[in-house]
């Protein structure tokens, strides 16, 4: 709690006729009608002031005990904030919550650990079509329209729908339990730059990984793959990447090695050569790698690519080693690793490609034992899915690979 408070300068205030007055946070999106009192403290911290200076200074007013509820309930709705507060990190609640499920609230004491769906409505780090940055919201108006509630009637719940054969005696308890939420999409001004975009990626991440939650991030492009792992090395001391994906995502260039700012944000293609830099991440295994852009792969030491056309013959093989039983896993899938006859809403798409029960039975395969700390799904454009089948594979795998979280 911070000792010093200023009024947000995300509020605008409206007048009503019964002398209250209408608070709308612009970037949360909420309203608040307030007592004119309320409405005098807040103009009266416009410039920041002690907390401690202005409890006392009301408190020769008012009860101490309303004046003390009042600050908790201002600052808990963001409309009192510390001076040094970045007030543009803000993760704003939707009306269509995926899937049905309750909405996340951080300032709420939670007992257990939860699953929390953060949607990052961003794609500046696709240089070919940044409108992968609209995927949260069109899934979730997909959902949304196809009334895909699935926190009423669970047990009643058939999952034979997801045509996977797989045990989803988890996901239909995480359901019951409540365990899964939607805090809703991180906040994305117009023109903002990729380190000032990361930077708040990061920020979501490490508060939930702070409160032992699992992080699950809808993309946006894969760039946003970074800032994740980053927070995830940060919480988890070792960990393994298992990246489904087309691309290898470590590319570069001479001309790259050589001009390329180090502090610069990575983009969606070398997010990865960032990643492998990180002393927590022993091992990446990523799979689906196909197509003449990946003609010849720089290997990192802790890179171990499984083409595409080696992984029918892997899910044989009860002894195919892909990862490292004792070592949690950080879980990112690109949308192209599936054949583009299955999902062609991406902007580089790959022949060649996986089947989507072959993709479900990897799932199984590889995550039935794994410890999953974090996962992302990233690169879905709705804007080259015009018969929206990539929106029902994106749906469908996100069940599917909630199911495995433990």
């Amino acid at each position: 709690m911070s000792t010093t408070l200023k009024t947000s300068r995300c509020l605008d205030f409206q007048p009503q006729p019964n002398g209250r007055v209408e608070i709308t946070h612009r970037l949360v999106g909420k309203k608040y009608v307030v007592a004119p009192d309320v409405y005098k403290l807040l103009d009266s911290l416009q410039q920041p002031r002690s907390r401690q200076e202005a409890i006392e200074a009301l408190s020769q007013h008012y009860r101490r005990e309303d004046v003390l509820t009042t600050f908790d309930f201002l600052e808990r709705h963001q409309m009192l904030v510390a001076p040094e507060h970045d007030e543009t990190f803000v993760v704003q609640p939707v009306k269509a919550p995926l899937f049905g499920l309750a909405g996340y609230d951080p300032t709420a004491p939670e007992t257990a650990p939860l699953v929390v769906f953060c949607g990052i409505p961003y794609g500046g780090g696709n240089a070919e079509d940044n409108n992968c940055r609209h995927f949260p919201l069109h899934l979730r108006h997909q959902l949304s329209r196809q009334h895909a509630t699935l926190t009423k009637q669970i047990d009643s719940i058939d999952f034979r729908f997801l045509n996977a054969e797989t045990d989803f005696g988890p996901l239909r308890a995480g359901l019951h339990s409540g365990r899964f939420r939607d805090w809703g999409d991180l906040y994305v001004g117009p023109g903002e730059s990729r380190e000032v975009v990361h930077r708040r990626i990061a920020q979501a991440a490490r508060q939930l990984y702070q409160r032992g939650h699992v992080p699950f991030f809808l993309g946006g492009d894969h760039s946003i793959a970074w800032p994740l792992i980053l927070a995830c090395s940060e919480a988890v001391p070792e960990f393994q990447v298992l990246h489904f994906d087309a691309h290898i995502d470590a590319y570069q260039t001479h001309e790259s090695a050589a001009f390329h700012d180090p502090a610069a944000a990575p983009h969606h293609g070398n997010f990865m050569t960032r990643a492998l830099q990180l002393d927590g991440l022993m091992r990446v295994s990523q799979l689906g790698i196909r197509g003449l852009v990946n003609n010849r792969p720089h290997k990192h030491p802790k890179q171990h690519i499984f083409w595409a056309d080696e992984l029918p013959g892997l899910l044989q093989d009860p002894n195919a080693v892909v990862l490292d039983p004792d070592l949690p896993v950080y879980l990112t899938f690109d949308i192209d690793f599936l054949d583009p006859q299955v999902a062609p809403g991406t902007a580089t798409p790959v022949a060649g490609g996986l089947s989507y029960s072959q993709t479900c039975a990897l799932l199984q395969r590889l995550l039935g034992n794994a410890r999953i700390v974090g996962l992302d799904f990233v690169e879905v454009n709705p804007l080259r899915d015009q018969s929206g089948i990539t929106l029902q594979v994106a749906a469908n795998l996100l069940l599917t690979m909630l199911n495995f979280i433990r």
